[in-house]
């Protein structure tokens, strides 16, 4: 029988900030997904506003984040001009929550809160019976425990057997021959996630000012880094010629 998703839309608003020299719109939506919840604020820049006042106000927004439960921060670092704080949802340190975070952007000049972002499953799972006896993948990159609260957050890149019912708690792995395989405690294939490449991969970075030795080698070797755990062969080159590329 085909499942029907029903969408609550929880509100939608939409300010007109109007400043000495400029115009934003702020626009705040909350959508309930079943039992997912998606919050985004935005600030609509109309005439290159650099400040502009959110309609929760910081302090509403942080608190909100406080009282995430399960949270693990991933990222806090500034990219390009901003501040970027991430989230992803972990509970009891072990189960990973497919597609459940947290994204906050910040101005680094005023800490006004640029970008907001909240994504998060209420969780409804005995996770007594998961918290052991996992059984031990062989050849393998990196493995997690995660769940799929429902069919949606396969997204493109999961597949599972028509046995398993949602939630699907299971244990994720990427082998060595580039293969995702979900499995279940036993150790029995339940499903499948879109191969990793494994063949040669090519990073390469160039210049962006004269002033600048190979600004972006940092960028060149992270990626470098990641083709290490993918491919057979890679290839990383700091200015490389016509005939390299």
């Amino acid at each position: 029988m085909k499942k029907i998703w029903t969408i609550e839309i929880i509100a939608i608003i939409v300010m007109l900030a109007i400043e000495p020299t400029a115009t934003a719109l702020n626009i705040i939506m909350a959508v309930k997904f079943q039992n997912k919840t998606l919050i985004t604020e935005h600030l609509l820049d109309i005439d290159n506003v650099q400040t502009i006042s959110n309609h929760k106000g910081k302090k509403e927004i942080l608190k909100e984040i406080n009282e995430a439960e399960n949270k693990t921060l991933v990222i806090n670092k500034t990219i390009g001009f901003r501040k970027v704080r991430y989230w992803e949802h972990k509970i009891k340190e072990i189960f990973y929550v497919k597609n459940d975070s947290i994204l906050l952007h910040i101005d680094p000049n005023n800490n006004n809160i640029l970008y907001y972002q909240k994504t998060w499953t209420d969780i409804q799972i005995n996770f007594s019976s998961y918290e052991k006896h996992w059984f031990e993948p062989d050849k393998y990159y990196w493995k997690k425990i995660v769940i799929f609260p429902d069919y949606n957050d396969c997204k493109n890149f999961y597949t599972f057997n028509q046995l398993q019912k949602y939630p699907i708690v299971c244990l994720e792995v990427r082998h060595t021959d580039g293969t995702t395989i979900m499995y279940n405690q036993k150790g029995e294939k339940i499903g499948k996630g879109i191969p990793a490449p494994s063949y040669h991969a090519f990073s390469l970075s160039g210049y962006d000012k004269g002033t600048h030795h190979d600004p972006w080698h940092s960028w060149r070797s992270n990626a470098d880094r990641w083709f290490r755990k993918w491919f057979e062969t890679t290839i990383s080159l700091g200015f490389p010629t016509n005939q390299q590329v």
